[in-house]
């Protein structure tokens, strides 16, 4: 007696129905996945929340970044750290209030954000 070959090894000329069955038998009933893309429109998530500012350094460091646009970041950050240590705390001032009007928008920003869509952070309780 010989065995026979394999459903996925099918030979010669078979009828579409029964490679359908030989498939349908193959695979066990699994419900479809959606698919990715396809959302109806009560199914589309919020925005996103606003991002928090950058700090009083990175403001300062971004700036320090295009006078050194060949060096890598671990170097520009090294310089970066050591001219703003140099400045001291009456030297970074003008970062520091960009920074804080920068926090001033986000915080507004925000605040328009949670009235009109509820916490970003989730359900809330930490």
């Amino acid at each position: 007696a010989e065995a026979e070959p394999a459903p996925k090894k099918l030979r010669g000329k078979k009828k579409a129905a029964e490679v359908e069955q030989l498939e349908e038998a193959a695979q066990p009933d699994r419900p479809k996945k959606p698919r990715k893309g396809k959302r109806k429109p009560d199914e589309i998530a919020q925005p996103q929340p606003p991002e928090k500012p950058p700090s009083a350094f990175m403001i300062f460091h971004d700036g320090i970044v295009e006078q050194y646009p060949k060096s890598t970041a671990n170097v520009v950050l090294k310089k970066a750290k050591k001219l703003w240590e140099a400045l001291g705390e009456v030297g970074t001032k003008h970062w520091c209030a960009q920074a804080e009007q920068a926090m001033d928008s986000y915080e507004k920003e925000l605040e328009a954000y949670t009235a009109r869509y509820g916490d970003p952070g989730g359900s809330g309780s930490a």
